[in-house]
């Protein structure tokens, strides 16, 4: 049982790098029995390669969403300022990983573009976490941009703020968007795969090409309007209760048990 939580290339990949990661891929498939896929691009390239004897699409690793609910705004204030964050801010937040492929630097450097009542929240630890605080102070827009590290309950960056947003490079079926929809956040992402299994662009949030700031600028600036972040905030939360731990337990178990079956059925 292999499952896919993400391959790292796509078909904007240098070809190289493509071909020595399917490579790796392929080595394997002829011992394979089972491949399973997160996100639809992944499923497309495991079926093209014939990576597995049987490719099976499911809906990632399920997500606790009795963690991930919208609060009131009393709750929300008070996040708000245990964060340090002014209460009349519009606050973006992208819990992830400070490296390369997370690709942090975009938003920091669109935070330029932005209106000064529009912070970031940056949760998280990595090895160009330092670089990052560094371009925020170049940039002019450190003390809207904020590094809380580390954080034990990432449930309250996502109740403290008002947009989630994602610069990635290239995703599995990301845990931090799926959990800030199940916050009611609306969504600013990259049009990646993972992203796009995700969110529909003008309904649960907006998709943007990759590394292109002129079009996260924009995507923030219609989101900046109260009712269509609350419309698409609303369209979030219900897309992606099919994501959930309730959903998705059964059928993960329903593929290992059937697995299991026929492979004791074929010893008898």
């Amino acid at each position: 049982m292999n499952t896919a939580h993400g391959y790292l290339f796509d078909t904007q990949t240098p070809l190289p790098k493509r071909m020595l990661l399917l490579g790796a891929e392929k080595l394997t498939a002829g011992v394979t029995d089972y491949v399973l896929t997160m996100n639809r691009q992944d499923y497309a390239t495991a079926q093209r390669h014939h990576l597995g004897t049987q490719l099976i699409q499911t809906d990632g690793m399920g997500i606790d969403f009795s963690r991930f609910q919208p609060v009131c705004s009393e709750e929300k204030a008070q996040v708000r300022t245990a964060l340090g964050v002014p209460q009349d801010a519009l606050l973006l937040v992208y819990a992830a990983e400070f490296s390369a492929r997370k690709n942090h630097r975009m938003l920091i450097e669109a935070m330029k573009r932005l209106p000064e009542n529009i912070w970031l929240l940056l949760p998280g630890r990595g090895a160009l976490l330092e670089d990052c605080r560094s371009l925020a102070k170049n940039c002019g827009v450190a003390e809207r941009v904020l590094f809380p590290g580390f954080v034990r309950g990432i449930e309250n960056c996502y109740h403290a703020s008002d947009i989630c947003v994602s610069s990635s490079r290239i995703e599995g079926l990301p845990f931090n968007i799926a959990e800030a929809m199940g916050c009611g956040l609306p969504v600013a992402a990259t049009a990646i795969k993972g992203h796009e299994d995700l969110v529909e662009d003008q309904i649960s949030g907006r998709l943007f090409p990759y590394n292109d700031i002129e079009g996260f600028v924009q995507a923030i600036g219609q989101m900046r309007n109260p009712q269509i972040r609350m419309r698409m905030g609303a369209a979030a939360q219900r897309s992606v209760q099919r994501f959930g731990r309730k959903n998705v337990f059964p059928q993960l178990t329903a593929v290992y048990e059937r697995a299991l079956e026929s492979r004791f059925s074929a010893k008898e």
